[in-house]
Formats: structure tokens, sequence, C-alpha cells
């Protein structure tokens, strides 16, 4: 069983319905945003993160399958053998899966959200854009260069927690980030204690906005993460349950 990591934001609530949390009420357009501004900030400095290591076993290594193995764990359908060309079409194609496509999202939900959060926040999303355009433009395929992207999501997570004063708004953000987090990790075969310890993080924002949850997947999620054993076994299981988890 195959799940497909080109998951993408999509609103389909009645306009007239609205979330009410203390001191604010969030639109459930506004909490969908939210929700995937978390979810493409992680999955951009998760892409960066095992791309530069699946992208160093083949130099040093030698590893030829390598960047096949990074593409087949993300789902993604088309990965040329060729270095320079995979590079090319990965980090630069307005496509899902790639980075460029993946950037465009984080910047399409900081742009409708500028009024929730504080334009230092947002600052930090156009210096990820910009630094992709700036490697397109002059058709640079060092990945260490991007190195600024990453350092640019830690920044905006910084800004994040130092300016978002509403907990609704920031719960939505997080729970994003932390589920975004766990699907990918899982895809890269992380430990099970690890994706376990993020599933506990997840739950204690998940109990505040209980009314945004699938109780039956979370339920079945409770399950697969309080068993060791059996987990790798239900990874499949977990990441279809965990991508069903949030009503937004």
């Amino acid at each position: 069983m195959q799940i497909s990591y080109q998951q993408q934001n999509s609103f389909t609530a009645s306009p007239s319905f609205s979330y009410a949390y203390v001191g604010q009420t969030i639109s459930p357009a506004k909490a969908n945003h939210l929700y995937w501004l978390g979810r493409y900030a992680e999955r951009v400095s998760a892409q960066l993160h095992f791309l530069r290591h699946y992208y160093d076993l083949c130099l040093d290594e030698g590893r030829e399958d390598a960047l096949l193995q990074y593409c087949s764990k993300l789902s993604l359908a088309d990965c040329p053998q060729d270095r320079d060309l995979f590079l090319v079409q990965h980090l630069f194609d307005n496509r899902p899966g790639c980075l460029r496509h993946t950037l465009n999202c984080l910047n399409d939900n900081s742009i409708v959200l500028r009024e929730l959060l504080a334009t230092n926040t947002i600052a930090y999303v156009n210096l990820c854009v910009a630094t992709l355009k700036h490697s397109d433009h002059n058709k640079d395929l060092n990945i260490n260069n991007l190195q600024p992207i990453s350092d640019y999501i830690l920044a905006f997570w910084g800004s994040v927690l130092h300016f978002v004063v509403d907990q609704a708004t920031l719960d939505l953000l997080c729970i994003g980030r932390r589920l975004e987090s766990i699907d990918v990790e899982a895809r890269f075969d992380e430990s099970y204690e690890r994706l376990a310890a993020e599933w506990k993080m997840l739950e204690r924002r998940l109990d505040r906005q209980a009314h945004l949850v699938n109780k039956d997947q979370r339920i079945i999620l409770r399950d697969i993460f309080a068993d060791g054993s059996r987990f790798d076994q239900r990874r499949p299981e977990m990441l279809a349950a965990l991508n069903s988890l949030i009503n937004v």
C-alpha cells in the first residue's frame, strides 16, 4: 500500500460556517490555510534535509540508486537517473513533489494569512522563495547553497512562536508542522521511538482542537503508536490514518 506524499490543501467547507475560539473566530478557509502553512513549512525543511542525505550517498559512497530511493520514499514517479537533470527538475520545476512547487504553496498560504501573522514571520517565507529563484537564475545546482532556506524555515518557526499569541492560530500551525514531520520521517524509516515521541507532542495540540480531529482516525493512530513491536508492519496504515486525521 503506497500513500502519496503529494498532499495539497483544498477547501470544501461551507463559507457560512466558522470555527469559534476563545478570543478569535477563525473561518474554515483560514483554518485550512494555517494547517497547510504548517505542513508546507515543515515539508520544505524535510525535503531539503533528506535530499542532501541521499545526494551525499550518490557522491560520497557511489550509491547510484540513492536518488531513486529518495523518489520512491516520497512516491515521486518521475526520477531521472542523471544527477544534474534530477536536480534541475526536482529543485526548479513547479510540479507537485518539486521544491519550487512546495515553496510556492508555502508562499500562497502565507500571503492570505498576512493579517494573522507578523510581517517579520512572512518575510522568512519570501526569503526562501528568493533564495531558490537566485539559484535557478544562476543555474546553480550546488544544493549546499540552499542551506539558507533551511535556516529561514527555522527562523520562520522562531518568529511564529514569538509573535503569534492566539492559541488556536498557533495550534493549527503546529498541528500541521508536527503531522508533516511524522509523515515524512515515517517514509524515511525513522525509528518508532522518535515517531512515537512526535505523536505525543501532536496529541497535546489535538486535545485543544478536538473539533477538528477525526475521532476514528485518532483511535487507529493511538493503537498503532501504542505497540512498537508491530509498528513497522503498520506504517502504511499509520500514514493513511495520519493524512485523514484533521478535518479542515
